[in-house]
């Protein structure tokens, strides 16, 4: 009996496993409904909302399985953040995101409906690799401890630079400009944003 109750749990498990990441809200709501949003993302317990949003499984709920937190979940908190131009939960996040063994080539493929969101997303991977690959090639690796003993050895290691998805390639820049806040000629636009025709200020992504 706790031989075949543990194979239904590993089955329950690994199909939550395998289940995509839910789509965060598109641009045109978030935008509106600002304070909202960030009423959901308290900055006091953020390691309560840092986890997946797939419904877990009845039977899971039922012995209090905890949902884990994925690369996805985690990128998509990053875009709600930098749409709210919200720039510490934004920086909190792509801090939080770097120092996880999470590549960011390795981003599942959302398969966006939504072509003004699926622009932005791909114009965000894009802003990650610069903001790691700044710190990269300072010499701190994605894996570097909070506390640095032997920084020389550090910057000694093979520097590995992050690189989009491939999916990220493959979105096409909006027909029609989307302006966030801000109107072409603004300075601070964002040059990942505007290439995929999103008029923009770039978020603050450096971090120490």
């Amino acid at each position: 009996m706790m031989l075949f109750l543990a194979t239904i749990l590993r089955w329950i498990w690994e199909r939550y496993q395998n289940t995509p990441e839910p789509l965060p809200p598109t641009i045109r709501e978030l935008v509106p409904n600002r304070k909202r949003v960030l009423a959901d993302y308290p900055l006091a317990t953020s390691t309560q909302w840092s986890v997946s949003r797939r419904p877990l499984p009845l039977l899971a709920r039922l012995f209090r399985f905890r949902g884990y937190d994925t690369a996805a979940a985690s990128f998509y908190r990053i875009y709600e953040f930098a749409v709210l131009h919200d720039n510490t939960r934004f920086r909190n996040e792509i801090e939080y995101f770097c120092h996880q063994p999470w590549p960011i080539a390795s981003l599942p493929d959302p398969h966006d409906f939504d072509p003004e969101r699926a622009a932005f997303l791909a114009a965000l991977t894009r802003i990650l690799c610069d903001s790691f690959n700044e710190r990269i090639e300072r010499g701190l690796p994605r894996d570097a401890p909070a506390y640095i003993e032997d920084f020389a050895a550090l910057r000694s290691r093979p520097k590995k630079l992050e690189t989009p998805p491939i999916w990220a390639q493959s979105i096409r820049p909006l027909d029609r400009p989307l302006r966030i806040n801000a109107r072409e000629g603004d300075p601070g636009l964002s040059t990942h944003l505007g290439e995929m025709g999103i008029i923009m200020k770039a978020p603050h992504y450096s971090f120490t």
